[in-house]
């Protein structure tokens, strides 16, 4: 393989690679060879035999030096540039001078070419030879609308609702360092009248629903409010020691019902104010048998005189209250003066 080689001012370079080539054998001059004229231009010539066996080992490791390459940017041909120069350059120089070539005026015409056009002959079914007529022209009034307004509608400022917040006007009512004395003596009152109505109000609903439970759990209770609406001041037996249970009581005009229970047995205890004495009393519901004698019997319990008109019915009379006993069963002599004793 042949290297081509670049000599320039008597130094070798490799035209490939751009290396210095040192051990090159010129080539023996010839009688067809002239001689060599130094120009501008790179002289190619042709390497040595011993130079092209030489063999370049590149992977071997060179010791560092300056670099000997050809600088390709030296040797090109300088091109006018904007970029900045190391040194000024002068415009190039034109070797033929350029003449600008100045058209004529279309105002203007050419009578030679005119005439030549005029002589040349023309086929009638080409269109483009075809003199233009003369055109009228007619001008008539446009209407013009108006243009239309496309700016947007003016939106009235939005109208503020709540007023602006003043820290200052808030730090003087939130101050705590003046007190009204007036105005808190009042609000102090106002307060306490409350308090102590909602306080009553309290208490009394306790006192309603405190009576309410007594009145269904005390008999007493339920005897006197009785005897307050029938207008008789009735006296409570003594349930437990008379043998009997109470079972409610009841208003029938101006006597007061008691029920009473015994061994599943009911009774009716009645009340009612007399102005009678016992004779006068058996007097008005008492009655005898055609042979005369009573159909009564009559018991003394203490200084108390009973009067037992049958098995299941008695009466007395204490204390200006007359009392009538009657049942579904007979009642006892034992039952009889328990109860009496107790009442």
């Amino acid at each position: 393989m042949n290297k081509q080689i670049i000599t320039l001012q008597g130094t070798s370079f490799d035209a490939v690679t751009g290396s210095v080539i040192r051990d090159v054998t010129p080539a023996q001059k010839s009688e067809k060879m002239a001689t060599p004229i130094h120009t501008a231009e790179p002289v190619v010539t042709t390497p040595s035999k011993a130079a092209r066996q030489r063999t370049v080992n590149h992977a071997k490791h060179h010791a560092q030096q300056s670099s000997r390459t050809l600088m390709r940017r030296a040797v090109k041909v300088p091109e006018p540039s904007l970029k900045k120069q190391a040194k000024a350059q002068a415009a190039l120089e034109h070797t033929h001078p350029q003449h600008v070539a100045v058209k004529h005026s279309a105002l203007q015409l050419d009578t030679q070419r005119l005439r030549k056009a005029n002589e040349t002959q023309r086929h009638p079914r080409v269109g483009r030879f075809h003199v233009p007529s003369n055109t009228s022209f007619i001008f008539a009034d446009v209407p013009v609308r108006k243009a239309p307004n496309n700016q947007p509608p003016v939106t009235p400022p939005p109208v503020q609702t709540n007023k602006p917040i003043d820290i200052f006007e808030n730090a003087i009512e939130n101050a705590t360092h003046f007190v009204d004395v007036k105005t808190q003596r009042k609000h102090f009152k106002k307060h306490a009248r409350r308090h102590a109505f909602s306080m009553t109000a309290g208490t009394l609903a306790i006192l309603v629903v405190a009576g309410l439970a007594l009145y269904q759990n005390s008999p007493s209770m339920q005897l006197r409010f009785a005897g307050y609406k029938a207008g008789v001041a009735t006296v409570t037996p003594d349930f437990s020691a008379s043998g009997f249970a109470y079972n409610g009581s009841s208003v029938q005009g101006a006597r007061v019902v008691i029920g009473l229970t015994s061994d599943g047995t009911r009774y009716q205890l009645s009340q009612q104010e007399t102005n009678w004495n016992g004779t006068e009393m058996i007097a008005q519901v008492g009655s005898v048998d055609s042979s005369g004698q009573p159909n009564y019997r009559t018991l003394t319990i203490g200084d108390i005189t009973v009067y037992q008109l049958d098995e299941t019915e008695a009466t007395w009379i204490q204390s200006g209250i007359w009392y009538q006993l009657t049942g579904d069963k007979a009642l006892s002599e034992n039952q009889l003066g328990a109860l009496v004793k107790n009442t």
